[in-house]
């Protein structure tokens, strides 16, 4: 009877903190609602399709007429993959109260939406425009040229852009006070900072940064990239929890993970923001 209760009582512990992960990773996970999205349910392999640049001849003729254009499609296949992420906590201390759980939850769910984030993150460096010049701050110029290099290619729609936060303090400084984000206290648990000239902004500590203190963030439009996830077969499971009893340290390792998955669609259609944030971060 007794290991009846403990099984059961270790069983709606992990509920529980499955819980309090998944909201951990809705909260944090940002940059998945900045690209395109797709369900991959039961972990299956999905297919994007991205609809190119109309040719020229798209345009209206000397005599009025528009001329038919065939409309390539380029689709990229995306298989989500585990983002695993685990702690090792006493039993005693899974069972020592709401705050414990909550805890153990926002680790896990936290971690796995920073392997989304750096995934995402990870293909910035992949667009082949690029705005910004290591070594210097970035300007509101840059952003306004990453903007212009894609609506001259002729690419259309929602843009947004994602800087690493010490871009985000130069462009804040330059800007003076005059943007102020509609949900600058929202910069940790979410990362989205609100909208202006047209863009969502988001900020991500994920964004890479190379050796010299150079960033990579990018903007572009949502169709430019693409993430799919295994929600699970009740369609809510974005994250995944499971444990194991530890027999050499009287502990449970605790595990979470999802299934989930990004890639490049339109190379095109981003704009790769390269600049130093050294002087940024050191000032913070």
């Amino acid at each position: 009877m007794a290991n009846e209760t403990t099984q059961t009582t270790l069983a709606g512990l992990m509920e529980t903190i499955q819980a309090d992960a998944i909201a951990a990773f809705r909260t944090r996970a940002a940059l998945l609602t900045a690209c395109s999205g797709q369900d991959a349910m039961g972990a299956k392999t999905v297919q994007f399709g991205s609809t190119a640049v109309p040719a020229a001849s798209s345009q209206h003729t000397e005599s009025g007429q528009i001329t038919k254009v065939a409309v390539t499609v380029a689709a990229v296949t995306v298989t989500p993959k585990p983002f695993p992420v685990w702690v090792k906590a006493t039993i005693e201390s899974l069972r020592a109260g709401g705050n414990v759980q909550r805890a153990i939850g926002n680790a896990l769910g936290g971690g796995v939406a920073r392997g989304l984030d750096t995934e995402i993150t990870g293909l910035y460096s992949s667009f082949t425009n690029t705005v910004g010049t290591a070594a210097a701050a970035l300007t509101v110029k840059n952003l306004m040229q990453a903007s212009a290099i894609i609506d001259s290619i002729g690419y259309v729609g929602e843009k947004v852009v994602v800087l690493h936060p010490g871009q985000y303090v130069d462009i804040m400084d330059a800007m003076l006070g005059k943007f102020t984000p509609a949900r600058n206290d929202q910069i940790v648990s979410a990362g989205f900072m609100g909208n202006a000239f047209g863009w969502e902004w988001y900020v991500s500590p994920w964004v890479a940064v190379d050796g010299s203190d150079d960033a990579t963030g990018a903007m572009y439009i949502k169709e430019a990239i693409a993430a799919a996830w295994d929600s699970g077969p009740g369609g809510n499971e974005l994250v995944y929890i499971d444990s194991a009893f530890d027999a050499e340290y009287l502990s449970r390792d605790v595990a979470a993970w999802s299934n989930m998955d990004a890639a490049l669609l339109n190379d095109g259609a981003g704009v790769g923001i390269i600049s130093d944030v050294a002087d940024s971060i050191s000032s913070i």
